[in-house]
């Protein structure tokens, strides 16, 4: 009776054994034919693997082969229940993520990465992913703050407009951050309130770039100037005739960030005329004169 409880117990760890082998022969050969690129191949050998021999890394693979092959309803459903079996692998809502993104679905895409870092809140793909979607739907907030649980991003060059330089003096007095900090929101709406405040812009705003660097960001101050033009002379005529209260406005003198405006109002009994000149200071933050 030993001897037979013996003989199963070896049967059983040499079965196990093989299936082991087994699974791992079918998983390398799926991998070398995705090095190869060859996923069709790859999607054929984990789709039986996948009936015969689960696990979360068959799964994971057969829904990027899928992807690749362009099967993206195949993928979805792949990674969906590879994630129902392996609720603790955020990998497979990474991979949604990025199938969402080639349908640029990015509510979609959205979704799958907040599930993915509710599994691992230290998830750096995930939320450099979610940054960057964010990002590109216009959630700057959402994004930076994704990024600064890591310190990132971190500000490497500063551009104007594109230009390694400043086109205004205004630019360098107004930035909120410098080279090698962690740029957050709040420097962000500072940067560009303090821009605002000038009066000199019709427009302000500030994008970032991703460089060779890894976490590192070029920040880029995008402006654009308010222009002086015969139409600022020739529409007060038009306000005296019409509203009796003509103005004139010209902006940033001589590229000083300092502008006039001038109001009168000759309306009877109400007379009054105007002189309004605002000159920023060129001290950190921009004070204003």
């Amino acid at each position: 009776m030993r001897r037979f409880s013996g003989l199963l117990v070896t049967m059983l760890l040499v079965f196990i054994a093989r299936s082991a082998w087994s699974q791992d022969d079918a998983l390398n050969e799926a991998r070398s034919a995705m090095a190869r690129g060859e996923y069709a191949r790859a999607a054929s050998v984990l789709s039986a693997a996948v009936q015969t021999q689960p696990s979360a890394d068959a799964y994971v693979y057969l829904g990027i082969s899928y992807a690749h092959t362009r099967e993206w309803m195949r993928a979805e459903e792949t990674l969906k229940e590879g994630a129902t079996r392996y609720p603790s692998d955020p990998r497979f809502h990474n991979e949604l993520a990025g199938v969402y993104l080639a349908a640029n679905d990015l509510d979609r895409a959205r979704e799958s990465l907040q599930d993915a870092l509710s599994v691992d809140p230290d998830n750096k793909y995930a939320s450099d992913l979610l940054a960057t979607v964010d990002m590109s739907m216009g959630k700057v907030e959402s994004a930076l703050k994704n990024w600064n649980k890591d310190g990132r991003p971190i500000v490497g060059d500063i551009l104007h407009n594109g230009h390694d330089y400043f086109q205004n003096w205004t630019i360098g007095k107004a930035s909120a951050f410098e080279t090698g900090e962690t740029l957050t929101w709040g420097k962000w709406k500072t940067t560009e309130a303090r821009l605002r405040a000038t009066d000199i812009y019709s427009n302000v705003g500030v994008e970032v770039e991703p460089t060779a660097s890894a976490d590192q960001y070029t920040a880029v101050i995008r402006t654009v100037p308010k222009t002086n033009g015969t139409g600022q002379f020739v529409i007060p005529l038009f306000e005296s005739m019409i509203f009796q209260d003509p103005s004139v406005h010209i902006w940033n003198i001589r590229n000083s960030a300092a502008s006039l405006n001038l109001g009168y109002r000759f309306a009877t009994n109400r007379l009054r005329g105007e002189v309004r000149i605002l000159a920023p200071l060129q001290l950190p933050g921009i004070l204003f004169l």
